[in-house]
């Protein structure tokens, strides 16, 4: 028995559900060409048969629908990453004390439609009975526009920090765009992938 699905006899979509930042998600659709095997394939042709009247009334779609679906779909989920994190996020960072100098990196993707010309973060460094052992920021120098990433790195900096120092957290973002104007972030509002 052949399978004929109107316009679709020799196409096949399906939709695929993309986890992405911060676990939004979008659907992202495929477009593939049917081979005559699975034209022919009895477990396809039941499914086919089975599901026929939702296949016959479904919308129909070629590479370019599913292109532009693909297209909206992916602005709405930055749009929506915009929303959750208006000046972006770090998409990863870390410290060490080896030798008692301070080590720290990180990485951040701006999400903002300003480019970014400094972006400092501010520091504490603590012990584990919560005594402060050590405060500074690290300032890293863009430009980094709109929806891309950048990674910093100071290996051995000129903080020296006690022996007992065993955590550190971020405590602010100041961050500065090419235009001048600058945005202090809380710690309670920074976001972290």
């Amino acid at each position: 028995m052949n399978i004929h699905l109107r316009k679709f006899s020799d196409s096949i979509y399906w939709g695929e559900f993309k986890r992405g930042t911060f676990d939004i998600g979008r659907i992202e659709i495929h477009v593939a060409k049917l081979s005559d095997y699975l034209k022919k394939e009895p477990r396809f042709v039941y499914h086919c048969s089975a599901f026929k009247d939702s296949l016959e009334n479904r919308i129909d779609m070629d590479i370019t629908y599913a292109a532009v679906e693909n297209y909206d779909n992916y602005k709405e989920y930055l749009e929506t990453i915009r929303k959750t994190a208006p000046h972006g996020f770090f998409d990863s960072w870390g410290w060490d004390n080896e030798y008692s100098s301070i080590s720290f990196n990180f990485r951040y993707t701006n999400t903002n439609k300003k480019t970014i010309k400094y972006i400092e973060v501010f520091w504490t460094c603590t012990n584990d009975v919560g005594d402060v052992r050590k405060t500074g920021s690290f300032r890293g120098t863009g430009p980094l526009e709109e929806w891309q990433s950048a990674s910093w790195e100071w290996e051995h900096s000129n903080y020296y920090v006690a022996g007992d120092a065993s955590k550190m957290r971020l405590t602010k973002v100041l961050i500065t765009y090419m235009d001048g104007t600058k945005v202090t972030i809380p710690k309670n509002k920074i976001m972290y992938e």
